[in-house]
């Protein structure tokens, strides 16, 4: 079952993580929002995702399994110096 505030917060902390890390610009009097160049953002997001009620919320849930995998794809690796 998905709870709507439930939903609603995931959705507002990402949006809020978004324009945490991004840099804005005036363009012809309009904000220019860009992304930051980096993994921050993408650790935050699955942080929060961590963070959120997921063994109540399926959506949530799937959500954190999607973020999770995209750190482990295209995020920061832990020193891996003792492997090499």
């Amino acid at each position: 079952m998905y709870s709507v505030h439930t939903i609603q917060e995931a959705l507002e902390g990402h949006l809020q993580i978004q324009l945490r890390y991004c840099q804005s610009e005036l363009e012809d009097d309009c904000p220019l929002l860009m992304p930051r160049v980096g993994v921050d953002a993408l650790h935050a997001h699955c942080a929060l995702a961590d963070q959120l009620s997921y063994e109540t919320d399926a959506l949530l849930a799937y959500s954190r399994q999607v973020w999770n995998l995209c750190v482990a794809l295209w995020g920061s690796l832990p020193d891996l110096g003792m492997w090499l």
